[in-house]
């Protein structure tokens, strides 16, 4: 199974209806009996998005869930439809598509750490495999794509050049991302909002927006488990000072079903349009959002390691990967791209999808906070 934007894990127990999810299918107009599709849906973004569109049954006629490998990672709903499938398949996925409204793209090739996969994986299913969903689109007269980006298609840049605030139309360089996954993200990106307006089969308009979540935590993200469980196995992480934000997952999940609503909509606003994705998570360094997430995680409070050894170490590790391409891919412990995202202050502001989208996040930063606290330590126990 390709991991899924942050996301391989298997979901959490469905549990009570609560009232903040209760509160979203009451501020909604989305139209009724509108078939979705959500692909990586049995992922971490994916599975908050099936349980919350599940959360609001009114509004929709069928759910198709696809994903690489189909374990047990769905709940079980009459309205639900799972489909293993890879997004690359051209003639798997125009099936999956036919008669659908709204595809939500969120699987992709996450590259963690970096150098996981090639760049021509990462190409190869972040690029094509959405260029292939989006001519499925038009295949199938599907009227509305939503695509889930990255805080990464935007920056840092390889320079480091700080952004505190920006908004989508922020001049910063992008020329020269410094990971593979930035620039598969970018290109994604890109190709999403060039096929808007595009004609369908059927001739209709297709009608895409992308947004751009930053890092994803919540109930399921591996990532975040992982890194705690190093570090409560006595291992002290050095972690920087360079602020960044963060964004609870059931919110992230929000801002596409309201990006999706917007698309379906008379008016249009979304349409060709990508949107920065944040809540009121604190604005911090991540030492302290993982010992807010974790409390008695070890970590110290400077770099072991001057800065310039650091970007001179992993240069060579660099050098190595590439030596060593023909035969094997090497991911190093250590790479110029993981640095310049950890070292920089880069964040961006949501006011634009607030505005166009009426994004207000339902799960404020204690409940988000309590929600994956809660879930980490039940992991940590078992």
């Amino acid at each position: 199974m390709y991991p899924v934007d942050d996301l391989d894990a298997r979901p959490v127990e469905l549990g009570a209806r609560e009232v903040e999810l209760s509160a979203l299918a009451d501020k909604s107009e989305m139209p009724s009996d509108m078939t979705y599709v959500i692909t990586g849906g049995c992922g971490f973004l994916g599975s908050h998005l099936v349980r919350m569109l599940l959360e609001r049954d009114d509004h929709i006629r069928e759910l198709r869930v696809v994903d690489k490998t189909v374990t047990d990672c769905v709940i079980l709903d009459d309205k639900l439809c799972v489909y293993e499938a890879d997004i690359r398949s051209k003639v798997k996925m125009s099936e999956i598509c036919s008669g659908a409204d709204v595809i939500i793209h969120a699987a992709s090739l996450i590259d963690v750490p970096d150098g996981t996969f090639t760049e021509e994986e990462l190409w190869d299913v972040n690029v094509r495999g959405t260029q292939n969903l989006l001519n499925c689109c038009l295949a199938s007269d599907v009227r509305c794509f939503v695509y889930t980006s990255s805080v990464d298609a935007f920056g840092p840049n390889w320079r480091g050049d700080p952004l505190e605030d920006g908004d989508e139309e922020s001049p910063y360089d992008r020329t020269h991302l410094p990971s593979a996954y930035g620039r598969s993200k970018m290109a994604a990106e890109s190709l999403v909002l060039e096929f808007n307006g595009r004609t369908t089969k059927d001739g209709g308009k297709l009608r895409t927006c992308a947004l751009r979540p930053p890092h994803i935590y919540g109930e399921g993200s591996t990532l975040d488990l992982s890194f705690i469980k190093v570090a409560k196995l006595g291992t002290r992480v050095s972690l920087p000072d360079a602020k960044a934000r963060q964004a609870y997952v059931g919110n992230v999940a929000l801002a596409h079903l309201q990006a999706a609503e917007k698309l379906a909509s008379h008016d249009g606003l979304a349409c060709g349009r990508v949107y920065n994705i944040h809540d009121d998570t604190p604005i911090t360094n991540y030492q302290d959002f993982f010992e807010y997430l974790s409390p008695d995680v070890k970590i110290n409070e400077k770099i072991i390691l001057p800065l310039w050894l650091l970007y001179f170490i992993a240069g060579v590790f660099g050098s190595l990967r590439f030596l060593l391409k023909p035969f094997c891919n090497f991911v190093p412990p250590l790479s110029r791209a993981t640095l310049l995202a950890c070292n920089t202050t880069f964040y961006l502001s949501c006011t634009k999808a607030r505005r166009d989208l009426g994004y207000s996040p339902i799960y404020t930063w204690e409940q988000s906070r309590q929600r994956t606290a809660r879930w980490i330590e039940k992991q940590l126990a078992v």
